[in-house]
């Protein structure tokens, strides 16, 4: 008797396994279709940058987030958080940094920084960081 309950459960098991795998494959179907080959890579990738974020800091999601998602600038970051715009922009360029190294690792975004200008050359954004500078004294 106790192997007929333990082959019984054994087989429940299965097919319950069964069953979820079957809806997952037609659910992945339906969203295919559903959203096309474009925007189904665009999910993908949303999901790869969630999970990047999540392995962060939390002060680090958090400036992130408040100039990526928001749309705040460095010395309004600073306002939110209470701390000098000199340590937000400091602290927003390691957390891009610890960000592109976990997308490096997820195989997303190249380790080694693909936005770095040539020798000797000041990327736009390094010139507003300076006229930010200038503009604090």
């Amino acid at each position: 008797m106790l192997f007929g309950v333990a082959r019984r459960v054994l087989a429940d098991g299965r097919r319950g396994s069964r069953r979820r795998r079957n809806l997952a494959e037609r659910l992945r179907g339906d969203l295919g279709a559903l959203l096309g080959p474009d925007q189904l890579g665009a999910v993908e990738t949303n999901v790869v940058v969630r999970a990047a974020l999540d392995r962060l800091d939390p002060d680090d999601r958090e400036i992130l987030r408040l100039t990526s998602w928001e749309g705040l600038q460095p010395h309004e970051i600073a306002i939110v958080v209470e701390m000098p715009a000199a340590t937000v922009r400091t602290r927003l360029h390691r957390a891009r940094q610890r960000l592109r190294h976990e997308l490096a690792r997820d195989g997303l975004a190249e380790h080694d920084g693909e936005r770095r200008a040539p020798t000797g050359q000041v990327r736009h954004d390094e010139q507003e960081l300076a006229r930010d500078a200038e503009d604090e004294r």
